[in-house]
């Protein structure tokens, strides 16, 4: 879906003369690179909330992983896992939080393991 909204835009762009003429180019003497151009300047902003919304949808999904792992009765292999992952990739332990929260699809190894103490603790409260 995203791809094909992508050059549904282009296509837009392509054949808008009003949107190309407000950027200062005549219709008539417009070929594919100013459009290109036109559309890359207006799809580069849009491209960095999707990509935002995108890496926010997959931080949730590693926290409802780590959640069924616990579930499973597997929170502590899971964070044996994560921590020698960690070591053997030269993983950052605890990342500047803004830069993270914006660019980082995973969260950080302390975040996780206390996320996974956190949800221990609430499962094992239910099972008694």
């Amino acid at each position: 879906i995203h791809i094909f909204v992508i050059f549904r835009m282009y296509a837009f762009v392509m054949n808008s003369a009003p949107l190309i003429s407000s950027f200062g180019f005549s219709p008539a003497d417009t070929g594919i690179m100013v459009s290109l151009n036109i559309f890359m300047l207006m799809l580069t902003p849009l491209e960095t909330i999707v990509g935002f919304g995108m890496t926010l949808l997959t931080r949730m999904n590693e926290y409802q992983a780590d959640e069924f792992a616990v579930r499973q009765q597997r929170g502590d292999e899971l964070a044996s896992g994560l921590r020698k992952l960690c070591v053997e990739n030269l993983g950052d332990l605890n990342p500047d939080p803004w830069y993270a929260w914006f660019h980082h699809t995973h969260p950080a190894l302390v975040e996780r393991l206390q996320a996974i103490r956190a949800n221990e603790s609430v499962f094992c409260k239910k099972i008694k």
